[in-house]
């Protein structure tokens, strides 16, 4: 199984999207490469955040706007097989409006990192996202990456404070580190069933997963917010430890979805954390709809990444969720 994917220059239309009473900041993008010696593997950053354009930086790798919002950090995370480089029209918004965002690649769920690293395996291999973010956060929270002497940002950052935004596989990452746990078997037999057959996440169960369920928790306290944006796995994470949440939480989900069941994962999700925020698309948005605009010709499981139903526009379809997302972030934004 092989996917392909290439890099795209993307214009993000942000004009009129205005969400706080500060004036909209020039947005800086930059991208690092930093490696967990402890694990061997390496991470690579897209940061999204309010630039200083005013006067010159040069004691840290991001220099940062007085207008930046500091009590609270995002956190971006991809779909299997993705690269946060196709979220830019979040990482921008959230820019725009004040938030520093950091995306994470991770290492054989990424093309970012060259086609032939993609490994499909590595989207069950469960541990290797949250110990990624783990990881990340504590770099950040030290302002410092591996492999330079300079500091990260030229102003302090609250990276106990963290809003995770994550796409699919990205959506159930955020939901392990809020305290999720995982059953394998059940996975395993609900994709047995007819009812799984529309289900493409089951093509990755061919067969019974390893018992991961005693496996150390991959809660990190840091996650204050979920924004799940039509997530995966809801067969895979029991509803008794989504049940425990105290977290906000806000699931966007497609109804008519092409790729994952909407009552099995983004409204299964909505419905046993309790208080959580559903957003339903039910305009023929299919699971995609939450990356850029594009026009390669590209496949997950025989599903474009890139063409939509006729008449749907992207760009239309992310412009209804910025007010949503916004809103969410600001009316939740105390720990």
């Amino acid at each position: 199984m092989r996917f392909l994917i290439t890099v795209l220059g993307l214009a993000i239309l942000l004009s009129g999207v205005c969400y706080s009473d500060q004036p909209m900041p020039a947005v800086g993008v930059a991208e690092f490469e930093i490696f967990d010696g402890a694990r061997q593997r390496s991470i690579k950053l897209r940061v999204w955040y309010p630039k200083e354009d005013s006067k010159p930086c040069v004691d840290a790798q991001i220099c940062l706007s007085a207008n930046t919002r500091r009590d609270q950090t995002v956190l971006l995370m991809h779909g299997a097989m993705g690269s946060v480089r196709s979220h830019n029209w979040l990482g921008y918004a959230m820019a725009g409006q004040g938030f520093v965002s950091v995306g994470i690649d991770h290492f054989g769920e990424s093309w970012s990192y060259g086609v032939d690293t993609l490994e499909p395996s590595s989207v069950l291999k469960l541990g290797l996202r949250p110990a990624d973010v783990s990881f990340v956060l504590n770099q950040l929270s030290d302002n410092v990456l591996p492999g330079s002497a300079m500091a990260f940002a030229s102003l302090p950052l609250q990276w106990q404070n963290v809003s995770a935004v994550g796409h699919s596989s990205g959506g159930m990452a955020a939901f392990l580190l809020a305290g999720a746990k995982v059953d394998t078997q059940a996975a395993f037999n609900y994709c047995q069933t007819a009812a799984a057959g529309a289900d493409l996440s089951c093509r990755y169960f061919n067969k019974p997963l390893p018992d991961v369920t005693a496996i150390e928790s991959h809660f990190d306290s840091r996650i204050k917010r979920i924004i799940a944006l039509d997530p995966a796995g809801g067969h895979l994470l029991t509803k008794e430890s989504l049940q425990t949440f105290t977290i906000p939480v806000m699931v966007v989900g497609s109804q008519q979805n092409d790729f994952l069941p909407f009552t099995r994962h983004a409204a299964y999700y909505a419905e046993a954390i309790e208080g959580a925020e559903l957003v339903s698309l039910n305009r023929g948005e299919g699971h995609f709809v939450y990356l850029d605009e594009c026009d390669h010709p590209y496949k997950a499981m025989g599903i474009s990444l890139c063409k939509d139903r006729n008449g749907l526009s992207r760009k239309d379809v992310h412009a209804s969720l910025y007010p949503k997302i916004f809103r969410f972030l600001y009316s939740n934004s105390s720990e």
